[in-house]
């Protein structure tokens, strides 16, 4: 079986609207066909974070409600 890693940058904001390069779901899914035209549909995912210069750099995508909506820390005190 094959893993390939979907890079990711973390630790780039403390809420949504810092972070400046956005990304939308229909680019997300173009990378994805992509991606299973290369590899396939049944090759496993982690993820990577390329900007981590210590500490475990891999880690996973979440099976099942892989998407919420984005809250700043503002909204969490209401």
């Amino acid at each position: 079986m094959t893993t390939v890693r979907m890079n990711f940058e973390g630790n780039l904001g403390y809420t949504p609207d810092q972070i400046d390069q956005k990304v939308t779901l229909a680019d997300i899914l173009a990378q994805v066909q992509d991606a299973i035209v290369e590899w396939g549909e049944d090759t496993e995912v982690v993820l990577y974070q390329t900007n981590n210069g210590r500490g475990a750099n891999y880690g996973n995508v979440s099976e099942y409600q892989m998407f919420d909506t984005a809250k700043s820390d503002d909204d969490d005190e209401n």
